[in-house]
């Protein structure tokens, strides 16, 4: 499931209502921002969350460029002219720099009929291909013969994450091992419903068409209360 950043919702620190990505900000003597994340994402989804791992822009590209690139395929010219990519008909051997790019695009153009046209011009788009990507990115840990030769290239990827303080980088790396190869017919993917919002200050914001739960549950029945 993927939480888009414009959810509006109560701050577990401050009890106002702003988008979810404003807990990336922390709250002094309160929580720090990854710890807030955790307690606002808990707090709309109620699930109890044991775990985080974290990865900026930068460190998204390293860990691209660690596991060797990803492939990334389109079928008509491709190109975002914000966020400086062109791409021909076919597959491409993307490093973290195009594939960063290809993740956080929102005017995503194809070529159709000798004019281009956008194909992907808002966040749910973009939170498909960044699903893809980590699926292909699962692909990738796939191709190492050994959780050994894995791991020499881990130490590298260490670097550009950040974990909880109860999650070990060997934790870490037995779970991205065992879920090697997994494929996107393998998970059971949410998809949540959500309203545009006009705050009181103008501000563009989503509130949920449906609670978490139910949505859910639509997916994985054993889930319905």
């Amino acid at each position: 499931v993927s939480i888009p950043r414009d959810l509006y919702m109560t701050n577990p620190c401050t009890g106002v209502n702003d988008r979810i990505n404003s807990t990336l900000m922390g709250c002094p003597g309160y929580a720090t921002g990854s710890e807030l994340v955790a307690l606002a994402v808990q707090q709309f989804t109620g699930i109890q969350v044991d775990h985080l791992a974290r990865a900026d822009f930068d460190g998204f590209a390293s860990i691209i460029d660690s596991l060797g690139g990803v492939e990334l395929c389109v079928e008509a010219p491709t190109r975002d002219e914000k966020a400086h990519f062109e791409l021909a008909p076919g597959c491409h051997q993307a490093d973290g720099e195009l594939a960063l790019a290809w993740a956080r695009s929102r005017t995503t153009e194809e070529q159709q009929d000798g004019v281009w046209r956008v194909v992907a011009g808002n966040d749910f788009t973009r939170q498909e291909k960044q699903q893809e990507l980590l699926f292909k990115v699962a692909g990738r840990v796939a191709s190492f013969s050994s959780l050994g030769s894995f791991t020499v290239v881990a130490a590298e990827i260490a670097d550009a994450v950040k974990l909880d303080a109860g999650f070990s980088i060997t934790e870490a790396l037995g779970i991205a091992w065992r879920y090697r190869a997994l494929q996107p017919d393998d998970v059971r993917r949410v998809p949540l419903s959500f309203a545009d919002y006009r705050t009181v200050v103008g501000a563009a914001v989503l509130l949920p068409s449906q609670t978490f739960n139910a949505a859910l549950a639509e997916v994985y029945p054993p889930a319905a209360r």
